[in-house]
């Protein structure tokens, strides 16, 4: 009898922790992870068609992963120093300990070119995930990482990054399906609430007034610049470029 209470309070106990874990999108403070992998055959081949086995650990739980990569001009060696990559998440055990016990595969934005331009261009794009996600719901959510890349022998790199949630748990989230047009759709048949988000003279009540959404973005923008770490580089020159500086404007574009 003492053996059977004990085993449903084991599962009631286990099942509210689960259910208390939080989710990877729920928050926004960094994450620190390690990602082990063949990544030296994964940038020699390139091959989205190709699949790497690896391991993810966060806070010491081991998870089973798959690497793929993915991108058009950017997986050009030409274009990124790095691959982005998709992580594939598989079932295990250790999987359900952590914020990812909900996903399955994810895009991972990686570090195109190690300089000081395209930390600023990483952290630029979270930016503006950021952004689109104080306007709308309708918008993809985002996750900064620190990863450190491993392959089985040797530690290779420590590298900002982001997740990238996927375009099923936004519909899901938004109470939608996943239409497949065959072509593209027309202009007109587009929601006119969504279009008109990125026009700051739109005349669509978004509670916010034309002149004070510029304003209103910028600041959130720095809200959640200052959340996330990139570690100062030096140039050619040996001068040291300071990529946290929140008060900088973020216009700046990739030439990608």
């Amino acid at each position: 009898m003492h053996k059977f209470l004990a085993s449903i309070l084991l599962t009631v106990s286990t099942s509210l922790s689960l259910g208390l874990q939080a989710s990877l999108f729920d928050q926004d403070a960094p994450l620190k992870v390690e990602i082990q992998a063949d990544f030296l055959l994964l940038e020699t081949e390139r091959k989205k068609e190709n699949k790497y086995p690896g391991v993810l650990t966060i806070d010491q739980h081991q998870l089973p992963i798959e690497l793929t990569v993915r991108g058009n001009n950017r997986l050009r060696r030409d274009t990124c120093r790095f691959s982005p990559l998709k992580v594939d998440f598989k079932k295990s055990p250790a999987r359900k300990q952590t914020v990812f016990h909900k996903e399955g595969d994810l895009k991972l934005v990686v570090l195109c070119k190690k300089n000081s331009s395209y930390y600023d261009y990483l952290r630029t794009e979270y930016l503006a995930y950021k952004m689109l996600n104080a306007l709308t719901p309708l918008s993809y959510r985002v996750r900064w990482v620190d990863v450190t890349y491993k392959t089985a022998d040797k530690t290779l790199k420590e590298r900002p990054a982001f997740f990238v949630e996927h375009k099923k748990r936004v519909a899901k989230r938004n109470g939608k399906g996943l239409d497949q047009p065959a072509k593209l759709p027309r202009y007109s048949n587009l929601d006119p609430h969504q279009t008109a988000l990125p026009s700051e003279s739109s005349s669509v009540s978004l509670n916010r007034t034309a002149a004070t959404m510029p304003a209103r973005l910028n600041a959130k923008a720095r809200e959640f610049c200052t959340i996330i770490t990139i570690p100062a580089t030096t140039t050619g020159s040996s001068r040291t470029v300071n990529t946290n500086d929140c008060s900088r404007p973020l216009r700046r574009r990739a030439p990608i």
